[in-house]
C-alpha cells in the first residue's frame, strides 16, 4: 500500500471511530522469518506484511440476520442499501484473501527475498520459490451516518497467514486457471478478528483499520525480532484500502471461493478489492495466571442446568462479544482488560453493553480475573489453564430496543446507569474454516456441565473427550446495579457457534 494512503487511511479511521486500545504492555514488534520453515530466520527487520492490492473481498447478500431498513425487515444486503435512513444498522458476514507482494522493514523498503513469489506462478529467483497468502471470514456490524456511507462498527471472525512453497494461488479467472488456492498452504500464524474502524461510500470505496489478535503462530516460521523467551506475538492489523472494481482487474467470479471458509461467491453478493498492510505488537508473558482474547457469535442464547448463569432469556437470542482480558488497557484505571457484548436480536432485544474501551465510561472496568482448570486442550495454544472467569462494572453503550428499553434502571451512554458483570469462558475447542467450531452440543452437554472443571486431556479420558467434541464456552449475566447481590436482567450463555476463545500465558 502507498505510505501516503496509508496515513491517510490510518487517520480516517481513527477521526471516524476509534477501535478498542492497544494494552499498555503491547508494543509494536518487528518480526523475523524462515523460508525454510526450519526455525533459521534468513529475512529480519520486517515492520510489515504488504498484501498485494489485488486482494479481494466479498460482502455476501444474504444476511446472517434480519434487518431493518426505513422499518422495513429486509434479509439482503442489497435491500437494506436501497432501503436504509441514517441511524439504521446491519450484520453482514464478509470473506476475502490476498497474497502478500512484500516485507517492508522500518523505512519502508523492500527486504524480500527474491523466492518469494508474487504472482502465484514464478519468483525473480526463478527456483525455490514460494507465496505468503491470508484469508479471513469475518462477521461485521455497520451503521448508515450519511446518505450513501456506512461506518463500520464492529468486527468479529476468524484470520490465518500461510506459507506456501509451491506458489499456485490465482487472484481472477484468468488464463484459464481457476481462483483459488490461498488456503492450501501451512497456516503459520491465525487469530481472532476484534476491532474495525472506518466508512465505505457506496460506489466509490472506502477504508478500514482492522484489529485482530493473535491467538498462535509456528516460530519455525515467525518470531518476533528480536527473539526472547519472554516475549510473544500479541496483535496483527489490516489496514485496508477499499476500491471497485475496474475493468482491468482480475477478481473472483460467480460460482467461486474465497476467503477462510471458504465461501462461494454468488451473482448477488458485492466483490471489492482490499489493499492491505499488516503491521506486528507483542507482549512479555509470564509465568503464572493467565489472560484472555477472543469473540464470536451465539445464536442459540439458551442456558441448561448446570451452566453457571439463570436463564432469564430462553432461546432465540443471538449475540457477538469480543475483546481481551488480564491485560491492562490504554484507558488506566481499568487494569485488566476491555469487554464488548452486543445483543444483537431475540426475545431481549437489541443493546451494547462495554466495559474498560476506548468509548466506555471511565468507571467502567474489570474488577477480578480468575483462571482455573489447569491443562489446555490440544491443539489449543499451550496455556496454563483452560477457564477464566471475571467481574466488573460496564455500562450500556446503547438500548435499541427490547424489555430494557423502557427498564428506569437501565440509562444507556455516558453519566448513565453502571452495571455489575460477571462473565465466564473455557477454551476448549478450536475454530474451524471460518470460525465455525465443532458442534455436538447434546454430546458436550452430556459429557461436561458447563463450569465444571474439566481435568486433564493427556491423562484423563473424560477430558479428553470433552477438548475432542466441545466448543468454546461463553456465558454472561448483567446484574440491575454496580451491586452483585442485585437482581440480574439478563443472562445468556453457551457453547458458542463461531468465533474463539483463546487462553493464553499471561502478561507481566
Amino acid at each position: 500500500m502507498n505510505t501516503q494512503i496509508k496515513a491517510l487511511t490510518v487517520a480516517l479511521g481513527f477521526l471516524l471511530c476509534a477501535v478498542s486500545p492497544a494494552t499498555h504492555a503491547e508494543f509494536s514488534t518487528n518480526v523475523q522469518f524462515s523460508t525454510g520453515g526450519n526455525g533459521i530466520y534468513n529475512i529480519t527487520g520486517i515492520n510489515e506484511f504488504d498484501w498485494q492490492s489485488s486482494g479481494d473481498l466479498a460482502v455476501v447478500d444474504a444476511l446472517p440476520t434480519p434487518a431493518t431498513a426505513n422499518g422495513v425487515p429486509v434479509t439482503t444486503f442489497s435491500a437494506w442499501v436501497a432501503g436504509a435512513v441514517v441511524g439504521d444498522t446491519v450484520i453482514i458476514n464478509i470473506h476475502g484473501h490476498a497474497r502478500l507482494n512484500a516485507m517492508l522493514d522500518s523505512q519502508g523498503g523492500n527486504i524480500s527475498p527474491p523466492t518469494l513469489s508474487k504472482n502465484g506462478a514464478t519468483c525473480d529467483a526463478g527456483s525455490g520459490c514460494f507465496e505468503i497468502t491470508v484469508a479471513f471470514s469475518a462477521e461485521e456490524s455497520a451503521t448508515l451516518i450519511a446518505p450513501g456511507i456506512i461506518q463500520f462498527t464492529a468486527l468479529t471472525g476468524d484470520y490465518k497467514f500461510y506459507f506456501d512453497d509451491t506458489p499456485d494461488s490465482n487472484v481472477g479467472n484468468t488464463d484459464s486457471v481457476l481462483p483459488g488456492n490461498f488456503i492450501d498452504g501451512v497456516a503459520f500464524l491465525e487469530g481472532t478478528m476484534v476491532g474495525v474502524s472506518g466508512t465505505f461510500q457506496q460506489g466509490v470505496g472506502g477504508s478500514n483499520l482492522i484489529r485482530n489478535t493473535v491467538d498462535s503462530y509456528n516460530t519455525s516460521y515467525i518470531q518476533t525480532d528480536p527473539a526472547s523467551s519472554t516475549v510473544a506475538l500479541a496483535d496483527t492489523t489490516f489496514d485496508t484500502l477499499i476500491t471497485l472494481i475496474s475493468p482491468f482487474d482480475a477478481f473472483v467470479p460467480d460460482g467461486d471461493p474465497i476467503g477462510l471458509a471458504p465461501y462461494t461467491v454468488l451473482a448477488a453478493d458485492l466483490v471489492l478489492k482490499a489493499d492491505a498492510n499488516s503491521e506486528f505488537s507483542a507482549v512479555e508473558v509470564g509465568e503464572e495466571g493467565c489472560r484472555m482474547t477472543g469473540g464470536g457469535v451465539d445464536g442459540k442464547g439458551e442456558i441448561v442446568p448446570g451452566k453457571l448463569a439463570t436463564a432469564l432469556t430462553t432461546g432465540g437470542n443471538r449475540y457477538t462479544f469480543g475483546g481481551q482480558i488480564g491485560a491492562p488497557t490504554a484507558s488506566q484505571p481499568q487494569p485488566f482488560g476491555e469487554w464488548t457484548h452486543h445483543q444483537q436480536n431475540g426475545p431481549a432485544g437489541d443493546f451494547v453493553l462495554h466495559l474498560g474501551t476506548a468509548s466506555a465510561p471511565a468507571e467502567t472496568k474489570v474488577v477480578t480475573v480468575t483462571c482455573r482448570d489447569p491443562f489446555n486442550c490440544n491443539p489449543a495454544r499451550p496455556a496454563p489453564f483452560k477457564q477464566l472467569d471475571f467481574t466488573g462494572i460496564g455500562a450500556f453503550k446503547n438500548v435499541r430496543n427490547g424489555p430494557l428499553k423502557n427498564d428506569p434502571s437501565v440509562v444507556p451512554g455516558n453519566g448513565g446507569t453502571l452495571h455489575f458483570v460477571r462473565v465466564h469462558f473455557e477454551d476448549l475447542g478450536e475454530p474451524g474454516a471460518g470460525g465455525k467450531q465443532v458442534d455436538n452440543e447434546e454430546t458436550c452437554k452430556a459429557l461436561h456441565p458447563i463450569g465444571a472443571l474439566v481435568g486433564d486431556p493427556a491423562t484423563d479420558q473424560n477430558a479428553a473427550l470433552i477438548c475432542t467434541n466441545c466448543a468454546d464456552v461463553y456465558t454472561i449475566e448483567i446484574h440491575k446495579t454496580s451491586d452483585p447481590a442485585s437482581d440480574v436482567i439478563y443472562s445468556v450463555g453457551g457453547f458458542v457457534d463461531g468465533g474463539n476463545i483463546q487462553l493464553h500465558p499471561p502478561i507481566n
